[in-house]
Formats: structure tokens, sequence, C-alpha cells
């Protein structure tokens, strides 16, 4: 009877010390085959901190905080509603939104910053965009932008090549010709000109106004400062720069 006893106090010993080493060995085989490389299948909540070490691939993920200090795959979506840090390489496939209030705030830091798109790139302002305190604004609801100060007042900027066909200037009197051909110019335009090497010049010709007076054409008043005679300056070609 005693002898039974032994023999099954025996087996039962060995039984529970089996059950014992199969379950640690099946945590070491977990923990070996997660520190290597980990695809879990199914939701991940977690109320504190997760770390992972390695390079890591996840089909989406939300998050109040994230950090991430490897190479990271994020191959879906990723939302994260509190502060995040990206120290090394990250790259977004898709479409990325920063912030979804007033307040928030998009910061870049480096010595360079590239857009490498191979299309025309869109952006879109709202209420406005103001570039080193004033250095450049740009107001979207009237399509104005402002160089210099805090108030936008430019519309557009133009510039190019005209061409004057001579006339006669009487000496002593200023002459008002056509330069045509300045393409965008309206007369809502206020616009400088400069003179080319084709301008004569010299003693007598001295272009002393512009204006936009027509549509592609800028009047030009040249002054003939001769003490005697008419002289036609011939054609020449000026540049012009126009601003509204």
């Amino acid at each position: 009877m005693n002898m039974q006893k032994n023999i099954s106090s025996f087996f039962d010993t060995k039984r529970t010390s089996g059950i014992i080493a199969a379950t640690v060995l099946s945590f070491v085989a977990v923990a070996l085959i997660t520190y290597g490389a980990t695809t879990i299948g199914t939701n991940i909540n977690t109320g504190g901190t997760l770390d992972v070490t390695g390079a890591s691939t996840l089909a989406a993920l939300t998050a109040t905080n994230l950090t991430a200090t490897a190479s990271s795959t994020f191959n879906t979506t990723l939302t994260v509603t509190g502060a995040s840090t990206f120290t090394g390489a990250a790259s977004f496939n898709g479409n990325v939104t920063a912030g979804d209030a007033n307040g928030d705030t998009f910061t870049v830091r480096g010595t360079a910053s590239s857009f490498t798109s191979t299309a025309t790139s869109t952006v879109a302002i709202t209420t406005g965009l103001n570039f080193d305190s004033n250095t450049f604004v740009i107001s979207p609801g009237n399509n104005l932008v402002g160089i210099g100060t805090s108030s936008p007042n430019i519309a557009g900027i133009i510039h190019g090549t005209c061409t004057v066909v001579g006339v006669a200037i009487t000496a002593s009197t200023t002459g008002g010709i056509p330069c045509a051909s300045a393409e965008g110019i309206t007369t809502d335009y206020k616009v400088f000109v400069q003179a080319t090497s084709s301008f004569p010049g010299g003693i007598n010709f001295k272009i002393i106004g512009a204006s936009s007076t027509a549509l592609n054409t800028i009047g030009v008043a040249i002054v003939n400062t001769a003490v005697v005679g008419g002289t036609n300056p011939g054609n020449f070609t000026l540049n012009f720069y126009g601003i509204k």
C-alpha cells in the first residue's frame, strides 16, 4: 500500500515538473521569436507604454503620443492625437494631415527642406500665410501678397520686353510713344521701363515716364533735349516691369 502511494506521488511530481518545464520553455520560445520578428494578427491595447526596439511594420496605428527612434513603416492609417517625435528617417507615402485646430503648430527644423514632386503641387490656404514676420505674406481671401508688410496689397507682378517704333520728337519737347507687345500688361498695372542697348540715348533722348495705356501697351514719355531741330530716335526695345 505504501509502495503504491510512493509510486503515485513520484509520477504526480514528475507530471507537475513536466508541466512547469513545458510552460517555461514555451515562454522562452515566445520571447526568442518575439525578439527576432513578431507578427500579431489581432489588436493590441495598452494603457501604458509600448516599446518596439527593432524595425517595425504596422498596418494601422492609433496613438495618443508617438516616439519613433528606429526605421518604421506605416502602410495604411496612422492616427496620433498627441505629441509625436520622429528622430530618424520617416517616410509617409500617402496623405498626411498635421493639426486639426487653429492653435496647432507644425515645426520642421533642418538646413534643407525638399519638395520633390514631379507634378505641379497645389497648396490650399484658407486664412493666410506669413513668412518670417511679414517678409512675405499671402492673403488668400482677396488673392493678394505683401512684401515687408502685414497688409498684402500686390495682386500680380510681370515683366518682359516691348518694342517702340520711333517717331520724330521736336527739340526741347517731350513725345509720347507707344511700346507695343508688352504681353500681360493692362491698365491696372503700374509700370516701370528700362532702356536696353538698342535705345539711342546719347545726349538727346531721355526716358522720363511710362504708364499702362491699353492692353499689352505701355505709353513711354521721351524728351528730346536738343536745342534745335527734330530728331527721330528710331526703333528700339525696352524692358518692362508691371505691378498691380
